[in-house]
């Protein structure tokens, strides 16, 4: 009993001051990723970067926490003063990949970065990923996960899993992306990673959506909508807002869809984000042409065009001449209804947007139809024919099928 009294008193203060240091370090890291934080907050979150930013703050902050006592009080006074400038420039040199992220989220630097030198870590590699999937490039997606270092933390391996799932749904296969979300959300909820829980929600509410399986659907999107007021995280809660109002259109519950469009619009108006504001622009004007009001559409997708033009997103840019397109063919003008049709399908597949080029080439062959032009909607039938043996959407075999009888049936 002696000895042992006498062993504790001399590991005490050993124990103790190698407490401090682990503590002191992780202190000092949440002190910093706070900062940065608190920076980012200043402006709405506008991209898919922003998903994961928490791990993006917390590795930011640890490359600021190694950084040398004299610099590290220099970068902790300019963050706290809100200047990010000698911030970016320590990023700059160490990840690059990761300062341009973090310049995504906190400066809306909407341009698609490639450094010529991707350093090999984890993030560099989850970075490069988003990059490659903005850009539809979806096989070189699994090239960078097949990159990421092996030995990770769960919360690393976690965020692996939800890229993969991505990828599965980009690629069509929604079986798998939902077993690989379930498995995700249980890993981000351990580890208290909740902003990237409710985007795993979000994403299993869209497959839910695909499916047909609303009521499932609307129970995701509500969990994502609830974690994302708790986290107070603006760009969150406007998306699904966005998602919830899609689902209600699907259901045929318009006016709650109505509900849900407004109040996401408001938000964006309100944060500025005019790529948001113009992106509810379009799906109102899509839930008007639904309730068979094709000049309140035009309206609608007119306005959304000219922010879109602004913005120089060509995907909603085609998105809006597509409406315009739907809002004349209610009207019954068809051969305006194709030309701009045709104007949103060249979009598209400029942009090597598959999934949309294929939706505008059904949309395409209906409006053929109408106008008992048998020959063009043969020729779009082929198009989309090919489009879907070569590249992966999400569109079914089944009314594959029905527009070639269509088809058929007004030869004949």
């Amino acid at each position: 009993m002696k000895y042992f009294i006498y062993i504790l008193f001399f590991l005490t203060p050993i124990l103790s001051y190698l407490c401090w240091v682990f503590f002191r370090d992780k202190i000092k890291v949440s002190f910093i990723k706070s900062l940065i934080k608190k920076n980012a907050d200043k402006e709405t979150q506008k991209n898919h970067l922003s998903l994961f930013e928490d791990i993006l703050f917390e590795t930011a902050a640890k490359l600021v926490g190694k950084a040398k006592k004299k610099n590290q009080t220099k970068l902790i006074s300019d963050l706290q003063n809100g200047n990010t400038e000698s911030f970016f420039k320590l990023l700059e040199k160490k990840e690059p990949l990761l300062a341009y992220a973090l310049k995504e989220i906190l400066h809306h630097q909407g341009k698609i970065v490639k450094s010529a030198e991707k350093p090999s870590s984890f993030i560099a590699k989850m970075i490069s990923a988003l990059i490659h999937e903005s850009t539809y490039e979806y096989s070189l997606i699994i090239d960078d996960l097949k990159n990421m270092p092996f030995l990770c933390s769960r919360k690393h391996r976690a965020v692996k899993k939800l890229l993969h799932a991505r990828h599965l749904f980009l690629t069509t296969d929604l079986k798998k992306a939902s077993e690989v979300l379930l498995k995700t959300a249980k890993d981000f909820r351990k580890e208290k990673l909740f902003n990237e829980l409710a985007y795993t929600y979000f994403m299993l509410g869209s497959i839910y959506r695909i499916s047909g399986a609303v009521d499932a659907a609307e129970m995701m999107f509500t969990s994502a909508l609830n974690i994302y007021k708790k986290t107070n995280h603006t760009f969150g809660q406007n998306l699904i807002l966005a998602e919830l109002g899609i689902n209600c259109m699907g259901a045929k519950r318009y006016e709650e869809a109505d509900s849900y469009f407004t109040k996401a619009i408001h938000a964006h108006r309100k944060n500025k984000d005019i790529l948001h504001e113009a992106e509810i622009l379009n799906r109102q004007a899509l839930l008007s042409n639904a309730r068979k009001s094709p000049q309140k559409a035009l309206k609608q997708a007119n306005n959304a065009i000219k922010k879109h033009k602004f913005l120089k997103n060509k995907d909603g840019i085609a998105f809006s001449l597509e409406q315009i397109a739907l809002a004349y063919s209610n009207l019954q003008n068809f051969k305006k209804a194709v030309s701009y049709a045709n104007q949103a399908k060249k979009v598209y597949i400029s942009q090597k947007n598959y999934a949309a080029y294929c939706d505008s080439l059904e949309f395409l062959i209906k409006l053929c139809l109408e106008l008992n032009d048998t020959t063009n909607a043969k020729k779009h039938f082929n198009a989309l024919k090919y489009c879907i043996k070569k590249h992966p959407t999400h569109f079914s075999l089944e009314n594959l099928k029905k527009l070639e009888q269509n088809i058929k049936c007004h030869k004949s």
